[in-house]
């Protein structure tokens, strides 16, 4: 007997409701490569870890990127 792998997928939809995130930043995530997706015909969809490292590392850009305070 063989086991069926079942993942959890999330729409754009559900992306945009659920998480910090914009259609159109979404958009050009996924455009400029920095956001995985797969493709299930024409809809595409979004896999929970991939969103996950998308904003980790989106989190770290900004902490390096973040000016520091001048000192008094």
């Amino acid at each position: 007997m063989s086991e069926t792998a079942h993942f959890k997928v999330l729409t754009e939809l559900d992306v945009i409701t659920q998480y910090p995130i914009s259609r159109t930043t979404l958009w050009k995530a996924r455009e400029e490569g920095r956001l995985s997706y797969c493709r299930v015909g024409r809809k595409i969809v979004y896999l929970p870890e991939h969103l996950e490292a998308f904003f980790k590392a989106c989190e770290l850009i900004a902490k390096r990127n973040k000016p520091k305070r001048p000192k008094f």
